[in-house]
């Protein structure tokens, strides 16, 4: 993205207004900095003509990473996104002042595991700020992390954390200047928390297998795995918009019973009448969303009344992604060759999101389909580990994993999977943390069964996981 913002403060990325030894000093010991303040009214006018403009998350976060980096005079910035369950993180969006763009982070592992970062995992949880002047600051208090600086080529550090919508921190490697003066990046973090999720519903909206297929007025796009999402040639409803709405489990039953009509009665019941007695429930619902979303499907209606109740209109070409799931079931059923298969599975990884209806999953009408379909797709995600198990290719088998975990959890099998790849990948010092964070997630049958598997296909594993091993079938706990 081309920022005119630039311009405004070239100077500044250049070395701006230079603070005085005497500022300088005030700023260290009061924690305001009159340069700095200055420095950042500059900054922010040049950028209101910028966030006034349609951007969209993507770009706006690469606003914001330029912005940090040029005002802190860093030589790299990036938001680092945490997943908690799974303990790592990883760089979801940065800007490198050297090469002048989102290049190669050649230096960061596949994911960083948080555990091995103390003073980070601390500041998560207490939603502190990170100011590391030099690496002479952490080599007796953080010796785990030293090293890890080292191989990041970072000898300073600023980093603010952020939580709405996702988790992780707003990060300028080797600032050089203004590093007694956060309340920029705060700024700046506050905004990566208005837009992260957005950016991650941009990036999972972008479906080739189905949305793609929306070339005419009539074509609308239903996705309910990771939560309900409507897209249409005249616009979009996202997931976090729609989930807010009464009417996402009524769109949501209709989805998954295409075909008949249910009465008011009907869906009313399927909803165990926890919305409402009243059988002028379902039409208000439906009304109000006609009313809100006027226009998005064309001269039609999404839900149309008939003389046996209401049903999705069948005057409009609709796709679903629990029918192309199902679809792709029944095709996998009939390939037998290997690379025909694997290319089917890794539609399958794509096409599904996570839960199906999460907000609601648990509710009688949707959770013996949800149990299915999860079932299904960690069957099919187990079949796809094996085929890239015999072709040794366990790079993808470690990236297809995580994702698989992140869409599901509770499962033994993905975590052995993780662990077969990090071993023979020759990263065998994070088996124990990897480990470890299976243990919170399992129960302890599903622990016990996760180490017994990797012990059988590596007899000769290192006595840590053994002791796991022991401690989980003992009752033990580790000092």
């Amino acid at each position: 993205m081309k920022i005119i913002g630039e311009l405004a403060w070239s100077g500044m990325a250049e070395g701006g207004r230079p603070p005085s030894e005497e500022r300088h000093n005030a700023c260290r010991n009061s924690g305001f900095c009159a340069d700095a303040a200055l420095a950042m009214t500059d900054m922010v006018m040049s950028l209101a003509s910028e966030f006034r403009r349609a951007l969209d998350s993507r770009e706006t976060l690469d606003l914001v990473v330029r912005s940090a980096c040029a005002f802190y005079g860093g030589d790299w910035c990036g938001i680092l996104n945490l997943q908690k369950d799974l303990d790592a993180w990883t760089p979801l969006h940065w800007y490198n002042a050297v090469t002048g763009g989102m290049t190669e982070t050649e230096h960061f592992y596949e994911y960083e595991v948080i555990t091995q970062y103390p003073q980070w995992k601390k500041a998560i949880e207490e939603r502190a700020i990170i100011r590391i002047r030099d690496l002479d600051q952490v080599a007796s208090a953080y010796p785990m992390e030293l090293q890890h600086y080292y191989r990041l080529q970072v000898r300073s550090v600023i980093a603010v954390p952020f939580y709405r919508g996702s988790t992780g921190f707003l990060v300028v490697r080797n600032p050089q200047r203004y590093m007694d003066y956060p309340a920029f990046m705060m700024q700046m973090a506050y905004i990566i928390s208005s837009e992260i999720r957005e950016y991650h519903l941009l990036q999972n909206s972008q479906n080739q297998l189905l949305a793609d297929q929306i070339r005419n007025d009539h074509d609308v796009v239903i996705n309910l795995f990771g939560g309900l999402e409507i897209m249409t040639k005249f616009g979009r409803i996202p997931a976090h918009e729609i989930a807010s709405h009464k009417i996402a489990p009524i769109i949501s039953i209709l989805t998954l019973r295409r075909g008949r009509p249910l009465s008011s009665m009907a869906i009313d019941s399927a909803l165990n009448q926890s919305c409402s007695d009243d059988s002028s429930y379902i039409k208000h619902q439906i009304y109000r969303f006609r009313q809100r979303y006027s226009g998005l499907f064309g001269k039609e209606e999404l839900i149309i009344s008939t003389p046996g109740g209401y049903m999705l209109n069948d005057r409009l070409h609709i796709m679903t992604d629990v029918e192309e799931f199902d679809r792709l079931q029944r095709e996998l059923a009939h390939i037998s060759n290997r690379s025909a298969r694997v290319h089917l599975l890794e539609r399958i990884m794509r096409l599904y999101k996570g839960a199906m209806c999460p907000n609601y999953c648990t509710e009688q009408w949707a959770i013996g389909r949800f149990a299915q379909y999860e079932a299904d797709f960690l069957n099919d995600m187990g079949q796809l580990m094996h085929e890239l198990d015999g072709s040794e290719d366990y790079r993808t088998i470690r990236d297809y994993a995580v994702e698989a975990l992140e869409k599901s959890h509770h499962n033994e099998k993905m975590y052995y999977w993780l662990i077969v790849s990090q071993i023979e990948t020759h990263k065998s010092s994070i088996v124990p943390t990897d480990l470890r964070a299976a243990k919170k997630i399992l129960d302890p049958d599903a622990y016990r069964s996760l180490v017994e598997h990797l012990q059988r296909r590596y007899p000769d594993l290192s006595t840590e996981v053994k002791y796991e091993s022991e401690c989980n079938a003992t009752g033990m706990r580790r000092r």
